[in-house]
């Protein structure tokens, strides 16, 4: 069975939030950011296991990194959630994912 890959209602709040931000530059560049996120977590799918393990953030978190962001997500049998679309630079300290 493949593996689905799943949006969370906040990670695509993420993604609106960094395409309205990156698009205030240049529109072209804020689609091929998205294009570079999705492709990414499409990825997933293949390879779910392929994330940097982050129970500091929360129980069963990974990361992986994409065009300066973190994409945070949860694996749950043959599906992957994308939790959250962050930007590498911020401050992750108090970040919590539940």
């Amino acid at each position: 069975m493949a593996v689905v890959v799943e949006w969370s209602p906040q990670a695509r709040a993420d993604l609106a939030e960094a395409w309205h931000y990156i698009a205030l530059e240049s529109v072209d560049a804020a689609l091929r950011w998205v294009g570079y996120i999705e492709d990414a977590a499409a990825e997933l799918a293949i390879f779910p296991d392929s994330g940097r393990p982050r129970d500091d953030i929360g129980q069963g978190i990974r990361s992986v990194p994409e065009a300066s962001y973190l994409i945070f997500y949860r694996v749950h049998g043959e599906r992957v959630e994308v939790m959250r679309v962050i930007h590498g630079a911020r401050n992750l300290d108090d970040l919590r994912i539940e």
